[in-house]
C-alpha cells in the first residue's frame, strides 16, 4: 500500500496531467482517505478500529437495503431527480433499469452494497444456521437486483461461487451441499410469483443499452479508450484520476470528474505497468491471508473480496475516496489484511 502511494505521489507531480482534472489534489484526498480505511497501518488498534468500522457500516448498509427493498414497492425513491428523460420515464422506475436506488443516492450504489449485506448474511446462515439469515439474504438480493446493476449481480454471484469453493476444499468447512441445495430452491420458489416486475429493470435496461450502444456492453467503448491511453504510456499511465481527453471519452469539463468505466483497466489506464504491479500485488497479498482461513469473518472478508473484484470491471470507483463504493472495498481490503494481527 506504501509503495502505492509513492507511485500515485510520483505520478501527479512528473506526470504532464491538464489541470482540469485536479489530481494533485484528488490524489491527497486518496492518500487521507485511505490511510483511514486500507491496511497501510499495521497495529492492533488499527486493526480494533477498521474492525468495528466495518461491522457498524454493514449494519447500517444492512437496514438501509432491507428498507429499499421494501421501498421499491411502495413507490419510495432517492434517486436524484435531475437525470436525463421525462418526469414519466423516471418514475417509471420498475420498467426502466438503473433508475431506482431506494434510500441511496444512486442505483449504481445500492447494486454494490446490497450484493455486499447479502453475502454477510449469506456467510451467516451458513455458519449459524438462522432462519432470518437466509430471509435477509433473500431481501438483499433482490434489492441487488432491482438496482438493475449488472455489476453487482456479477458480483454477488463470483463471491457466493467461490465461497463455495473455499468451503468445499476447506477440511473444516462448515458447508452443508443439502443445505445449499435447500437454499437455492426456496430462493427460486419465493421469486418465481415477483419474477416479471423483478427482471424488468435489468431486462429494459440491457434492450436500452443494445439501442443505443450496439451491444449489451455499454462499456466497450471506455474499455477501448483505457486500454488505448496504456498504449500510448504503458510505464507511468496517463496520471492519476484523468483521461487522454483525445480519445472522446465523456468527463465533466467543470469539476474534472471522470468516469473510467473498470476499476481495473482505470489503474493499469492511469498509473501504467508500475502501478497496475502494485496493484496485483496487494489484491494477492489479501487474498492470500483469507483463502484458508476457517473462520466466519475470514469468509466474509473473501467473498466481499470476490464480490468487489468482479464489480470493478464493470465500474470505476478505485480512486474516486469520496465514494462509498471506494470506501468500503479498501475497508474490504483491509479486513483481509487484518488476519495477520489477530
Amino acid at each position: 500500500m506504501f509503495f502505492l502511494y509513492v507511485i500515485i505521489f510520483l505520478n501527479v507531480l512528473v506526470l504532464p496531467i491538464l489541470p482540469l482534472f485536479r489530481s494533485q489534489e484528488r490524489a491527497a484526498y486518496f492518500f487521507f482517505i485511505t490511510m483511514v480505511c486500507s491496511p497501510v497501518i499495521e497495529s492492533q488498534a488499527a486493526f480494533a478500529y477498521r474492525e468495528r468500522l466495518f461491522k457498524y457500516i454493514l449494519i447500517g448498509f444492512s437496514i438501509l437495503t432491507v428498507l429499499s427493498f421494501f421501498c421499491f414497492f411502495l413507490g419510495i425513491n432517492m434517486m436524484p431527480f435531475n437525470r436525463e428523460g421525462s418526469m414519466e420515464l423516471y418514475e417509471d422506475y420498475m420498467n426502466v433499469g438503473g433508475k431506482f436506488s431506494g434510500l441511496f443516492n444512486h442505483s449504481m450504489i445500492l447494486g454494490p452494497i446490497a450484493a455486499l449485506t447479502a453475502l454477510v448474511h449469506f456467510n451467516l446462515y451458513l455458519k449459524y444456521n438462522k432462519a432470518y439469515r437466509l430471509i435477509l439474504f433473500f431481501i438483499c438480493s433482490m434489492s441487488c437486483l432491482f438496482s438493475a446493476s449488472r455489476a453487482a449481480l456479477f458480483g454477488l454471484a463470483l463471491g457466493i461461487s467461490l465461497l463455495f469453493y473455499k468451503l468445499l476444499v476447506n477440511r473444516h468447512s462448515y458447508l452443508n451441499i443439502n443445505k445449499v441445495i435447500y437454499i437455492f430452491i426456496i430462493f427460486i420458489l419465493i421469486l418465481i410469483p415477483i419474477a416479471d416486475v423483478a427482471f424488468s429493470g435489468l431486462k429494459n435496461k440491457m434492450e436500452i443499452t443494445k439501442e443505443q450502444f450496439g451491444s449489451f456492453n455499454s462499456r466497450e467503448a471506455k474499455f477501448k479508450s483505457r486500454l488505448h491511453e496504456f498504449s500510448e504510456s504503458p510505464l507511468w499511465g496517463v496520471g492519476f484520476a484523468s483521461i487522454d481527453i483525445n480519445t472522446g471519452d465523456v468527463y465533466n469539463k467543470i469539476s474534472g470528474q471522470i468516469e473510467p468505466g473498470s476499476s481495473h483497466l482505470a489503474v493499469l489506464a492511469q498509473t501504467g505497468l508500475i502501478g497496475i504491479t502494485a496493484y496485483i500485488v496487494l489484491l494477492y497479498g489479501a487474498l492470500k491471508r483469507v483463502k484458508k482461513q476457517p473462520f466466519v469473518k475470514a469468509n466474509i472478508a473473501y467473498s466481499s473480496f470476490w464480490m468487489f473484484f468482479g464489480h470493478g470491471w464493470g465500474e470505476g470507483w478505485i480512486f474516486a475516496p469520496g465514494g462509498m463504493v471506494c470506501f468500503m472495498f479498501w475497508l474490504t481490503l483491509s479486513q483481509c489484511y487484518d488476519f495477520d494481527l489477530k
